[in-house]
């Protein structure tokens, strides 16, 4: 790999952090340190980025569920299988749900 040579200006403050760095990291040099530092600052801003997507996918997710789970709910009491047509008021649905909670527990 051929090596360049950028040069940059940072404040004294920053460089005393820097040499810091490089000391706690046994770095032999200066520039080491900023290689070091640079690469890992890359690295974790491509994690960042798929975190965000990650989140952002289980928002979704999490939103088509609840959803999905409150047009079932009104599916199973709309078949009027008794008069309820009130999801939470259907005897019906309580019983299959209380269930589906015991069958989840008992796994």
């Amino acid at each position: 790999m051929i090596m360049v040579k950028p040069h940059i200006s940072i404040s004294e403050e920053l460089k005393d952090r820097l040499d810091t760095y490089c000391k706690e990291n046994n770095f032999q040099c200066f520039s080491h340190g900023v290689i070091d530092l640079l690469e890992k600052g890359l690295s974790q801003n491509k994690i960042d980025k798929v975190l965000d997507h990650l989140s952002n996918s289980i928002d979704r997710l999490n939103s088509k569920t609840s959803y999905t789970k409150d047009l079932i709910e009104q599916l199973y009491s709309n078949l009027e299988i008794e008069t309820e047509t009130n999801p939470k008021n259907n005897k019906s649905l309580q019983k299959f749900k209380n269930k589906y909670i015991k069958d989840i527990f008992n796994d």
